[in-house]
This record gives C-alpha cells, sequence and structure tokens, in this order.
C-alpha cells in the first residue's frame, strides 16, 4: 500500500496540481504576449513544466530526508477530524468537579503571585523543612525546593478552598496516572478512542490499587488518536528507509459534558 502512496497516488496528486498552476501561468503570458503584439508561447509546455516541476520537488524531498504523510488520502483521516467535537472533559460530579476546578485556579493565581506576596514567603519559609522532607531522594536541591513550594501552595489552596467530598474522604488526584484508569477502544482499524481519569477518589484504599467499586470517578478527559499512513526518506546507499505509520491525536478540554446529574 506504501508503494502505491509513493508511486503513483502521490505523483498524479503533484502532477495535476502542477498542471493547472502551469496552465494559469501559460494562460497569463499568452494574454500578455498577445497585448503586446508578441508570439505566443506554445501550450505543449502543459506537458513538460508539471513533469519538470515534479521531478524537483520529488527529488528535493528525497535528498532533504523529509518526512511526509498521506493522510489526505485516507477516508479515515475525515472521520478523525469530525471526532474533535466529541473529545473533551466528561464529568460525571459536576459539583465537585467546579470546586477540584476553582482550586486548581486558586492554586495557579498563588503560583504566579509567589514572589511578590511576603505574607505568603514567610509562611512557606516557616514550614520549607517540613515540605523539603517530602523530596528529599532522587532530586536535586534545586528541584526539591521547587516541589517543596508546589506541595506548600497545593496545600494552601486545598485549605482556603477545601473540596466537600463524598464520606469525608481526601480527593487524590490521578491526572496522567496509568493503570486501570486509562482505557482505549479501537473504533475501526486506524482510529481509537482514549478515556483517561483526570480526577477521582478512593473510599477506602489508595487510588492506584483502588477496587472499581471504591472508586468515585468525578471527570474523564476523552480524547482521539489516529494512526496514519506516512514514510520517511533517507538518502542512505540509496536506500530510502519507509516509516509507514504515524499518530495524531485530537482532545479538547475547552469542551465540557456533564454526562449525568451530580450527586
Amino acid at each position: 500500500m506504501i508503494a502505491l502512496y509513493i508511486f503513483v497516488v502521490v505523483p498524479l496528486w503533484v502532477f495535476i496540481r502542477l498542471f493547472l498552476v502551469c496552465g494559469i501561468l501559460v494562460f497569463i503570458i499568452n494574454l500578455i504576449r498577445k497585448i503586446m503584439d508578441k508570439t505566443k508561447i506554445s501550450y505543449l509546455l502543459f506537458a513538460f513544466l508539471p513533469a519538470f516541476f515534479g521531478s524537483i520537488a520529488f527529488m528535493v524531498l528525497w535528498l532533504s530526508e523529509t518526512a511526509m504523510s498521506f493522510a489526505i488520502f485516507d477516508p479515515k483521516y475525515y472521520k478523525f477530524q469530525n471526532l474533535y467535537q466529541e473529545s473533551g472533559v466528561y464529568v460525571y460530579d459536576k459539583t465537585l468537579y467546579q470546586q477540584i476546578t476553582r482550586q486548581e485556579n486558586l492554586y495557579d493565581e498563588l503560583l504566579e503571585n509567589f514572589d511578590n506576596d511576603d505574607t505568603l514567603q514567610q509562611e512557606f519559609e516557616s514550614n520549607k523543612a517540613k515540605y523539603l522532607e517530602k523530596f528529599k531522594n532522587n532530586f536535586s536541591e534545586e528541584g526539591r525546593l521547587r516541589h517543596a513550594k508546589k506541595s506548600f501552595l497545593y496545600t494552601k489552596a486545598n485549605e482556603m478552598i477545601p473540596l466537600q467530598l463524598h464520606n469525608g474522604e481526601k480527593w487524590r488526584n490521578s491526572i496522567y496516572n496509568d493503570g486501570d484508569t486509562k482505557k482505549t477502544a479501537i473504533i475501526e482499524d486506524t482510529l481509537y478512542e482514549s478515556q483517561r481519569v483526570i480526577y477521582a477518589y478512593c473510599i477506602d484504599n489508595p487510588l492506584d490499587s483502588c477496587p472499581t467499586d471504591k472508586k468515585h470517578i468525578i471527570a474523564v478527559r476523552k480524547s482521539y488518536i489516529y494512526y496514519h499512513p506516512q514514510f520517511q526518506l533517507e538518502m542512505k546507499d540509496f536506500d530510502p528507509k519507509l516509516t509507514t505509520r504515524g499518530t495524531m491525536r485530537c482532545f479538547n478540554d475547552n469542551n465540557i459534558i456533564y454526562v449525568r446529574s451530580e450527586k
């Protein structure tokens, strides 16, 4: 299939477009030469110019080791584009999601104003040793200080806007967590749906070992992955290196979808 793209589809696609461009170019030149009462250029150039420029373009791509994608020739690519409307954050608990959003916005505000807030800096200095202790392993001094400041600000934001969780449990954020919080389903041969739990907490267990029946899911990020045909040319002993698949992902975090009533 990739050979069909390289030696048939792409050259034909390039030739047709160059043919139209060259046809318009020759028409304009002949119109100007007619006004100037000069001999017209032969329309046989329609056959030569596209082939000439197409050969140059193909050789430039070949010699520059440029990666080329053939997604526009794949009908599934256009299905993938339409799936963007279905991607987004699916909220299962509206109240908790809104609380978490307000808390995260507060954290961002505290982080942005930290250097200009003397009261906040003094409070951090008073408790710095406690937060540095959390990151004593596998961190440089600069990394420990950075993570300690973030941990302090997260705690501060949680104190200022505490989350009203069910059963009084502490919120555990599972953003970017792998394992059973990440699910992928095949839609078609090259199209996948990816769901990742971005907020959740567990009633009795740590979230990474929480049974499904005790896990309270607050929100899920749904995105779509498209594996598209592509190849990369590499001049090495005149033997091109072919890579047949690449990926695209679409997600829209601004698309908030409330999938059921709040508890």
